[in-house]
């Protein structure tokens, strides 16, 4: 039988990531596990369009410390302040990222937020849970907010 001791969430700070937060402290203190906590940030990309010429607003560095910090607010304050939560924030394309991140941290499941979208909300904004699932080597919970 497969033992789950290192469960990874990947959240952008939504309810639905709140929700995939606190069912992973569940799991946790349940399977005496631990909880790997990331964010991946898409990084936008200079671009000429319509309106002009756009540049992103911040450097990688500050981008990043911004993240980290909106992450560590994240953890202490929609967490389990007894729980021992490891965090990262890394800059990409969240679905290589995430799948990359379980690899190296050698997750055992992953358990992600669903915003539950359908039809062409989800067509138009696609689902990184969604593509995560089709490449991931590990089992997927995938909590969906109400």
């Amino acid at each position: 039988m497969k033992t789950f001791k290192r469960l990874l969430v990947p959240v952008d700070f939504s309810d639905a990531s709140v929700a995939a937060f606190n069912t992973a402290l569940d799991l946790c203190k349940a399977l005496d596990a631990e909880v790997k906590v990331i964010h991946v940030h898409q990084l936008q990309v200079p671009y000429v369009g319509d309106g002009g010429f756009y540049v992103p607003e911040m450097d990688e560095d500050e981008l990043l410390k911004e993240r980290e910090k909106e992450l560590e607010t994240f953890v202490s304050e929609k967490g389990n302040p007894e729980a021992e939560v490891e965090r990262e924030v890394r800059l990409g394309d969240p679905e290589t990222e995430i799948n990359e991140i379980a690899k190296e941290y050698n997750a055992d499941m992953i358990i992600m937020g669903t915003h539950g979208r359908t039809g062409l909300s989800h067509l138009l904004m696609g689902s990184v849970t969604e593509s995560v699932l089709r490449h991931a080597n590990v089992p997927i919970v995938a909590v969906r907010h109400k």
